[in-house]
């Protein structure tokens, strides 16, 4: 009866040490999740952005404000990109997208719905040469594809239900057919 006993205990204390340390996981997971939606948290993210785009892309980049809501809430304010001549590119006042932050554990983005308020794009195309081509050289991969660990790639769906734009102002000018 005693060995039975020490069996019992065994298998209750290694539930409970199971049990401490699984909660404790998802307890931290929640307050990196909680941390992720303060202001000093999103300003250094912010930052980080701004800072790894201005590297890459070789050009001014400026971003307001990054801000994560949880949970599927992504909001950008004040965004400012200049092409390689110093024009501005892009401008946007405020861009929220809402996704749903579950799929990115199945290596989807969902995008559901997309806000964009006064923004500007001024495209340019002169030599068969666009002003944005800077920004597909920069994030494209000279060496060929290799699949991915898993043997899936991440897919884009786009499952969108709401698009609001506000004070959009698109030019493009073409030097090729002066247009």
């Amino acid at each position: 009866m005693n060995k039975t006993h020490t069996a019992k205990s065994a298998w209750r204390k290694g539930f409970r040490i199971a049990l401490y340390t699984i909660g404790s996981l998802l307890l931290l997971i929640l307050l990196v999740l909680f941390s992720l939606t303060l202001p000093p948290v999103q300003q250094r993210i912010t930052r980080e952005v701004q800072s790894f785009l201005q590297e890459k892309l070789h050009t001014r980049v400026e971003i307001g404000a990054i801000g994560l809501r949880f949970p599927y809430h992504i909001s950008l304010k004040d965004v400012l990109l200049e092409d390689q001549q110093q024009d501005t590119l892009v401008r946007v006042g405020r861009l929220v997208v809402s996704l749903q932050i579950w799929q990115l554990l199945d290596r989807s983005i969902v995008l559901q719905e997309i806000q964009l308020e006064d923004a500007a794009v001024y495209l340019h195309q002169k030599d068969s040469v666009y002003n944005f081509d800077f920004i597909v050289k920069a994030f494209s991969n000279p060496a060929p594809p290799s699949p991915a660990p898993s043997g899936s790639p991440w897919t884009l769906a786009v499952d969108l239900t709401t698009i609001r734009v506000q004070k959009l102002h698109f030019l493009m000018q073409d030097e090729d057919s002066a247009t």
